[in-house]
């Protein structure tokens, strides 16, 4: 086969690959869970030179769904929230004030981020997020295709019929390969996203399950109230 033809397929691999990385990006931008990865893509003001968040702040989980940031000396921890905020405006965003050491009197106030829960309006807004990068991912498989096959249209000219058999199942294997794994990506975020919502709802119904019950025994208490007299 033509080295040309050759080197066309390896950089059309490479840039669907690449997208393929950036859509799975994209899905931990969909926060379900506090997660720290979930930060990587914010640029914050208050590190003047690289934008890194890590420079200013040292990141913690709290729990599944806090993520705690304490800054650096010298740094402007509301500036910092709101960088944040600009990526991700559904974080809750709240502070705390603790001393830096049992044995000293200096504070430091730090940031938490909490990921709100995952009720039905969240859970749809969610899901057309997933569904949306997916179908984003797909599309750029099938044009960067077409872009590679009209560059390789001068070199396929000369090709033999074996080598065009071979470029015509090479754009076809590698197009469901990485569209299924785009698939399967999708599926997972989209188990991530239901799992949370059944998880909402459980906990609402335990919420309103122990509202009757209160409800109930204050109804008991009266009525034992009006019967004593």
């Amino acid at each position: 086969m033509d080295n040309n033809l050759h080197r066309l397929m390896q950089q059309f691999e490479k840039q669907i690959s690449n997208n393929l990385l950036l859509m799975k990006f994209r899905f931990m931008n969909v926060c379900v869970k506090a997660e720290p990865a979930a930060l990587i893509g914010v640029s914050v003001s208050e590190a003047e030179v690289t934008g890194n968040l890590e420079d200013v702040v040292d990141v913690y989980g709290g729990d599944e769904k806090t993520l705690n940031l304490v800054p650096h000396d010298g740094v402007d921890i509301t500036s910092v929230a709101a960088d944040i905020s600009e990526i991700h405006p559904e974080f809750i965003v709240d502070y705390g004030v603790y001393k830096k050491s049992q044995d000293s009197e200096d504070t430091v106030t730090v940031l938490s981020l909490t990921v709100p829960d995952v009720d039905k309006d969240r859970r749809d807004i969610l899901l057309k997020a997933v569904n949306t990068y997916k179908d984003a991912f797909n599309t750029y498989v099938d044009t960067a295709a077409s872009v590679t096959k009209v560059k390789m249209a001068m070199y396929l000219a000369d090709a033999t019929d074996a080598d065009k058999d071979k470029v015509t199942e090479f754009f076809k294997d590698k197009a469901k390969e990485y569209k299924d794994k785009a698939e399967q990506a999708a599926a997972d975020k989209t188990k991530e996203i239901e799992d949370a919502y059944k998880r909402y709802l459980e906990e609402q119904a335990e919420r309103q399950t122990e509202a009757e019950k209160t409800n109930l025994a204050e109804g008991a208490d009266v009525a034992k109230t009006f019967i004593g007299k």
